[in-house]
């Protein structure tokens, strides 16, 4: 039998061995993590982009940086990257499809903390170019080229790619898009990545209150060269589901279900819902009650979040916060409660 898969690296014979001695604790849900910290549109990078979670690495990395050494601090041994959404179709809807990787490679170096990325002189080459047709109002054509070149203290890697977004009104409150591409990378140790992908997504928006999301993703990968001793291939699918309710200005709901298919790790999904009310929306005062659930079928594992909190706004550029959150972990092997108080104040010059 032939062994396709590359020789492990330091790190990763590390995280084996650890494996072999013990459980590993994996942190829990991010964006929920996020969106208790209040966050305003400047923090995202102006109105255009409020709500792109991935997009804070970039302009917000200590808070990202915070909320993983908070998972730390709670006992996890490892975080995922806050890039759930930071793929070119989704950062499309913010107009930052063309950024992907950059975005990918910011929220990799702030889970990492990687001093090889900090350290050095960096030489970059970005290109981007974008077509945009609109040969109907309801419909709307756009092919965005975008490429890296990128040196660091003799290591050198590029990548490009191409996509092209489809987006039509159906019907009033229907909305289609379908997005296809292709895109090419070369990492420093000469490793030769080409994906392909297609990404259906459409939106349902049956009243005013409610929005019904229905997403299906291909993607193909193949990565060859570098330390890989033969071509490795894999194939993912995946669909999702997730509504939004806000019967109320003050009150919203979400539920997500996801579904993913891969060669090596089968099956598995992800369910995920919430639940936040603000009584007092307005006013110096505000209140804000939040629930959020998550469940892994590829640990077996469900997380729980509860987290009320009262925020004083001194003036429109200065606030105090007072917090607590109650964090349980149950899995098939072991389950984990954490309580934190946290008091906070912000002032903007």
């Amino acid at each position: 039998m032939v062994n396709l898969l590359p020789p492990l690296k330091e790190s990763a014979k590390e995280l084996e061995e650890l494996l072999r001695q013990r459980i590993l604790v994996l942190d829990g849900a991010m964006g929920t993590m996020i969106q208790q910290r209040n966050l305003i549109a400047q923090d995202f990078g102006g109105p255009d982009v409020e709500g792109c979670n991935e997009n804070l690495v970039i302009t917000r990395p200590d808070v990202i940086r915070d909320i993983h050494a908070e998972y730390y601090r709670a006992g996890a041994d490892m975080v995922e990257t806050d890039t759930f959404g930071a793929m070119p179709l989704v950062l499309a809807e913010y107009g930052l499809a063309d950024r992907a990787l950059e975005i990918n490679e910011a929220a990799a170096r702030v889970a990492r903390e990687d001093s090889r990325e900090t350290e050095g002189d960096r030489l970059s080459y970005l290109y981007t170019a974008s077509l945009r047709a609109v040969p109907l109002q309801t419909l709307q054509h756009s092919v965005v080229f975008s490429g890296r070149w990128s040196e660091i203290e003799g290591r050198s890697s590029d990548s490009s790619s191409v996509y092209l977004y489809n987006t039509a009104e159906l019907y009033r409150g229907v909305n289609a898009n379908l997005g296809l591409g292709i895109a090419s990378a070369t990492a420093e140790d000469g490793q030769q990545t080409d994906s392909s992908q297609v990404n259906a997504l459409a939106t349902l928006v049956p009243h005013p209150t409610t929005t019904l999301n229905l997403l299906h993703q291909r993607l193909h990968n193949t990565r060859s060269g570098g330390v890989l001793p033969a071509e490795v291939r894999l194939d993912t699918r995946a669909s999702q589901a997730s509504v939004t309710y806000r019967p109320l200005s003050t009150l919203y709901f979400f539920f997500s279900y996801r579904m993913e298919h891969d060669d090596r790790a089968g099956d598995r999904f992800l369910r995920n819902y919430s639940l936040s009310w603000s009584p007092l929306p307005d006013g110096s005062l505000q209140v804000l009650l939040r629930f959020d659930e998550s469940y892994r079928s590829e640990l077996d594992s469900l997380s729980r979040i509860y987290s009320p909190r009262i925020r004083w706004n001194i003036t429109d550029r200065w606030y105090a916060e007072l917090a607590y959150e109650r964090s349980l972990f149950d899995s098939a092997l072991e389950m984990t409660t954490r309580d934190a108080y946290t008091a906070s104040m912000r002032i903007w010059f």
